[in-house]
């Protein structure tokens, strides 16, 4: 049957124009520009919720450590392990903790555990658990030789809070994590050079009497920084090594918290905008502003100080 040429352009299906193509390209990328801030805000959320669940876990393990043996676990001892290793108990990890030999210095302990993952001691926002084995280039090497051999371990996120740099009462300069009496740099600590935080040298427990200014005001642990996504490159070494003092860090005049991924320092800080997550003595996580004045941080590292803590 002949058609018209009319009724056969009528029954063609009309395509985009080289424009209206541009056009909708033009939207979906505008619609997508305006919803990957969205997306990438919910997933920096989950993330802090799940940083900050890490550090609750870890508060607790602590607090339950503090219950069973009476005390808070110590910082670290010279070549030994640190607090990472004591709270495994505690944080259903005591198949780890069994095969740790107390008796053995951290070089001499077996592969399986020194380079064993715990995935509780990774901020998702900073690396994966995966990327645990630290040492790869420098940093656990044992003090006698300090020019190796390197033996690596397993990495983490957080550390203990020693106390402040200066004492907050007598502007004193303290001598890291030691206790009284300790020897440092020649010189005897005294109570009031010794550290003032939560967390000792062994040699010296702190139970809950030490904690005058109450638990709830005192900082037990917090997300340390590590500089410029160097992962596993000295100093972020392994958090079982209390040789080097990876595990613990000193906070407030002279230790600020870090800006961002590229402050320099071995001090407090994550890859969180803005913020960083600490949890205190009674298992509360807070977050504290990077802008949080000098002030405010030495009292919150001083577990004994007396003074009034400003609003934070």
């Amino acid at each position: 049957m002949w058609t018209s040429h009319a009724d056969d352009s009528k029954s063609r299906h009309r395509g985009f124009t080289l424009v209206e193509l541009l056009v909708v390209i033009t939207i979906i990328g505008m619609l997508i520009a305006l919803l990957l801030p969205a997306v990438q805000s919910a997933r920096e959320a989950a993330r802090q919720t799940q940083c900050a669940n890490n550090l609750k876990q870890i508060g607790l393990g602590v607090l339950l450590h503090l219950q069973a043996q009476g005390f808070v676990p110590y910082s670290r001892l010279d070549t030994r392990e640190t607090w990472a290793v004591l709270i495994w108990p505690y944080i259903e990890q005591q198949g780890l903790y069994d095969k740790w030999d107390m008796k053995k210095q951290y070089y001499d302990q077996v592969d399986e555990v020194r380079l064993a993952v715990v995935p509780l001691y990774f901020c998702p926002t900073k690396r994966r658990p995966s990327s645990a084995v630290g040492g790869s280039q420098t940093g656990d090497e044992h003090q006698s030789n300090s020019s190796g051999p390197s033996t690596p371990g397993g990495l983490g996120d957080y550390a203990a809070c020693i106390g402040s740099v200066y004492n907050t009462s007598t502007s004193e300069k303290l001598c890291n994590d030691y206790i009284p009496k300790m020897n440092c740099s020649g010189t005897p600590t005294t109570e009031t050079t010794a550290a003032n935080g939560a967390f000792w040298y062994k040699g010296a427990p702190l139970a809950d009497g030490h904690f005058h200014d109450g638990l709830s005001n005192t900082i037990f642990v917090g997300e340390k920084h590590v500089f410029n996504f160097r992962f596993g490159i000295s100093p972020d070494s392994s958090i079982y090594n209390g040789d080097h003092g990876r595990a613990h860090r000193k906070l407030g005049t002279g230790a600020p918290l870090a800006k961002g991924p590229n402050t320099a320092g071995s001090i407090f800080g994550s890859y969180h905008p803005g913020t960083c997550p600490f949890v205190f003595g009674d298992g509360s996580v807070r977050w504290l502003s990077v802008t949080t004045d000098s002030t405010t941080l030495d009292r919150l590292a001083d577990r004994a100080s007396g003074l009034v803590i400003p609003p934070f």
